[in-house]
């Protein structure tokens, strides 16, 4: 069974979650950096997290944006769970095939460092929004 039953809870706590990492110190302004939209498409339940890095300051909405994202990551609800809980490694998953990028490989190497500055804040966020949530 996943983690999160339903879309309106996975975005609830996603919402929850990126805006208050994009509002930590430093975090807003290396992704405004990258000039990038990134899409996570999650599945199970399905949604579309959008980063906009286009706009200042960035945007995160848990709908499909109307632009076109620079860099695409499809993966599912529960992978996206366990990689903010530090269960599983992005690169491992990855190489085994649950993570899919979509774009530019370039584009998604200029994006890594600040994604990866994101993620790392927004980890230590995410057991904490879990407990607001009710979730944990």
């Amino acid at each position: 069974m996943s983690f999160y039953t339903d879309n309106k809870t996975f975005c609830t706590a996603m919402t929850d979650l990126f805006r208050q990492g994009l509002a930590l110190p430093g975090v807003s302004q290396s992704l405004s950096q990258t000039g990038l939209m990134l899409h996570l498409i999650a599945t199970d339940p399905a949604a579309t997290l959008a980063l906009n890095g286009r706009s200042q300051p960035p945007e995160f909405t848990c709908t499909a944006s109307n632009a076109k994202p620079d860099f695409a990551i499809h993966l599912s609800a529960d992978l996206l769970h366990q990689m903010l809980l530090g269960q599983v490694n992005v690169q491992d998953a990855f190489m085994a095939g649950k993570l899919k990028l979509e774009g530019p490989l370039l584009r998604a190497m200029s994006l890594a460092s600040h994604l990866t500055d994101l993620f790392r804040q927004i980890e230590t966020l995410y057991p904490q929004v879990l407990r607001n949530h009710g979730l944990l």
